[in-house]
């Protein structure tokens, strides 16, 4: 998990980041299944995929980023970015 340098000291805040990491969860499933489907020269549908992308965009942009930028430093801004660049 890249976040844990982040403590959710709000309830609120805590299911939003439980809402994070569910979506996450979603995604990686999604993925394993194209992976699958590719494998077995099923047709894959993307247009589900990209709508369940444009959403989670959305909800990090509006839910996540605002709060992480406001409750972390500089250093572990830098570590989170990294750790996104070597995921992807």
């Amino acid at each position: 998990m890249i976040f844990t340098s982040y403590y959710h000291d709000e309830v609120d805040q805590y299911s939003v980041f439980l809402d994070l990491k569910k979506q996450h969860t979603n995604l990686l499933k999604r993925m394993k299944t194209i992976k699958q489907q590719v494998r077995l020269e099923k047709p894959v549908k993307f247009t589900d995929l990209k709508n369940f992308l444009m959403k989670h965009k959305t909800f990090e942009e509006n839910k996540i980023y605002p709060v992480i930028d406001m409750k972390i430093d500089t250093k572990e801004k830098y570590y989170i970015i990294k750790r996104i660049n070597e995921i992807l």
